[in-house]
């Protein structure tokens, strides 16, 4: 007689397959759970039936309800245990309600079978009873190992995806760091250095052109103009500081000359007009005498010697 079981690799392949609707695995575990029933309480009649001959139509009655079940729910208990399997536990339950019915069909006849029959009845009962409740229950006890199963792979998911999620964020949080912090550092380094004075240009760090390039490229081009812009001020304030000396030298040089020239002018206006400069005193010759008693051509030669004038270069 065929041992029915579930412990099959493609079978249980197909039990995974059978879970992956939750609400179709409840739904199979209920009716799982009520074969199991029927089942066992069609075992307790039989049993009642062998000790004290009563309970026999309740035991057929719960076959016929467990036969029920498995009409109903034939399709979802082929995925499960198998097309195989399935059919041995149906022909079990066809033979166990059989064997049942001939008990019932003596009884209510009341023609008692010979004792040998009686017993050949009773063992097949038992052992086709047996291999029924044996997978009925094994069926259950899977199904719930497939929703405890399912059960932990739905905890697990939240779980996986939790980690995917962190290992993106990482991911992303490196990627921008590597794609604009890094590039932002290094424009940060090159105002420093030219805040310093060091006017180098800024080389590039990559092939194609990005808002970082543009940028790099623009701080090169106003290093350039500042460059260019402080040679021209340099040159300005050159030009600016020989002009200040010029204009000093120049009014170093005006100074002495002026003198010579008011003091001309004044001998001239002395020699005019003696009587209005009487205390004008000149040094003669080592000594100091009065400009007035002096002899007219000793006076036009002292005049020469202290009349200039000045070139258009040194006026004003």
């Amino acid at each position: 007689m065929q041992r029915i079981g579930v412990d099959d690799p493609a079978q249980k392949a197909r039990a995974l397959v059978h879970i992956g609707s939750p609400a179709l695995s409840y739904e199979f575990m209920e009716a799982a759970d009520k074969f199991t029933f029927e089942i066992q309480q069609a075992r307790r009649f039989e049993k009642n039936f062998f000790l004290y001959q009563t309970n026999l139509p309740d035991a057929l009655e719960n076959v016929h309800n467990a036969q029920g079940i498995m009409e109903r729910e034939g399709v979802n208990l082929k995925s499960v245990v198998g097309e195989a399997s399935f059919e041995a536990m149906t022909s079990h339950l066809s033979r166990y309600e059989a064997l049942l019915s001939q008990l019932q069909d003596h009884q209510l006849r009341n023609e008692p079978l010979p004792g040998s029959a009686y017993n050949e009845i009773e063992a097949q009962l038992r052992e086709h009873g047996a291999e029924v409740v044996s997978v009925a229950e094994e069926l259950v006890a899977k199904e719930r190992r497939a929703v405890n199963s399912m059960l932990r792979m739905s905890y697990r998911i939240p779980v996986a995806f939790l980690i995917v999620f962190v290992l993106l964020v990482v991911y992303l949080a490196i990627f921008i760091a590597q794609q604009v912090l890094a590039p932002l550092s290094r424009m940060m380094a090159a105002t420093r250095r030219i805040a310093r004075g060091d006017f180098t240009p800024i080389t590039p760090r990559r092939r194609y052109h990005d808002e970082f390039s543009e940028l790099a490229i623009a701080i090169n081009h106003m290093m350039e103009q500042l460059v260019h812009r402080h040679g021209l001020l340099v040159q300005a304030h050159k030009l600016q500081a020989v002009g200040t000396l010029t204009a000093g030298i120049a009014h170093e040089l005006n100074n002495p000359l002026n003198n010579i020239m008011l003091t001309s002018e004044m001998l001239k206006e002395a020699q005019e007009n003696p009587e209005k400069h009487r205390s004008l005193v000149v040094k003669v010759a080592g000594y100091n005498a009065q400009f007035i008693m002096l002899d007219k051509r000793l006076q036009d030669q002292i005049m020469a010697r202290t009349e200039y004038r000045p070139s258009a270069s040194f006026r004003g």
